[in-house]
């Protein structure tokens, strides 16, 4: 007598292979969201260093208004997340008002622009929703300094 002993489909061993299918589909659209969220953390905190550069070259400019000198304190202000002395990579644009021409004759007010050209998403997911592998970032800030010229004596 040669019978067989049919598993029991309802099983944990037999829906082990099943869990095991879900855990990784599961795992991957898990790892795609935390890559992602990684990737705009990035691009949050890059935008925050290039925000405060500019901010710093604003108050500099305000101070000390010659362009060169703007654009040499703001490439001096930050090395990480972004290389600001990386002249292909991040352009800086100033322009400074005088007292008396637009700024009501209050003080010196200092415009300043960084732009960081090219970043790169770490996550080729989010580049493909995106269209493009970099993108651009810019940060603007002004500064006016509150200080009168000294009345002639």
């Amino acid at each position: 007598m040669n019978t067989r002993v049919q598993p029991d489909k309802s099983s944990p061993k037999a829906e082990q292979g099943q869990s095991l299918v879900e855990f990784a589909l599961v795992a991957v659209l898990l790892l795609i969201i935390v890559a992602g969220i990684v990737d705009l953390g990035r691009l949050f905190y890059t935008w925050i260093a290039l925000r405060e550069a500019a901010q710093e070259g604003a108050v500099f400019g305000a101070i000390c208004p010659d362009g060169f000198l703007i654009d040499r304190h703001v490439r001096n202000s930050s090395y990480f997340p972004v290389d600001l002395s990386d002249t292909s990579q991040v352009e800086v644009s100033s322009s400074i008002v005088e007292p008396g021409e637009d700024s009501d004759g209050l003080g010196t007010v200092a415009y300043v622009q960084v732009t960081y050209k090219n970043f790169r998403f770490g996550m080729p997911f989010l580049s493909t929703i995106l269209g493009t592998d970099t993108i651009e970032i810019s940060a603007t800030a002004n500064d006016l300094v509150l200080q009168k010229s000294c009345p002639d004596s």
